[in-house]
């Protein structure tokens, strides 16, 4: 295999454009390659070109990873970059996304106490979806 003097040979995910809904999470990965011994790679991730993670690795094959939660009411297309430098080189990959608008999941509530007690067991009820808990003071 032939290098670069500085080069990523690795990403993930592969498919540089793709789509993803509101709510979800996608790691990004990368490894790169120097061809310098006991090179210092920096990386620097960003997400439409503001920095949103950064951080220097010694090692001439290290991989760097990033992961990209999106929040509800962020939807819209979005480019996230990867920028490796050894203090002279850089390389870069970038990943164009679409975020899709999706409805979030419902709240969880909690029907009003109507006798309230310190008396032990206290039941109480209400709505969630499924998969979701409820957590009340921690518990």
């Amino acid at each position: 295999m032939f290098f670069k003097q500085l080069q990523i040979f690795s990403y993930f995910p592969v498919n540089l454009n793709f789509e993803i809904n509101e709510g979800d999470s996608v790691k990004f990965e990368v490894q790169a390659h120097d061809v310098d011994l006991n090179a210092v790679l920096s990386y620097q991730w960003l997400l439409n070109e503001k920095k949103v993670s950064s951080s220097t690795v010694l090692g001439n094959d290290s991989k760097n990873t990033w992961i990209y939660s999106i929040g509800y009411g962020d939807y819209s297309q979005k480019i996230v970059k990867i920028l490796v430098n050894d203090g002279e080189l850089e390389d870069y990959v970038q990943w164009n996304i679409t975020i899709n608008d999706i409805t979030p999941p419902a709240q969880p509530t909690l029907d009003a106490v109507l006798s309230p007690t310190n008396v032990s067991p206290q039941t109480l009820s209400g709505t969630k979806k499924p998969n979701a808990s409820i957590w009340i003071n921690g518990v």
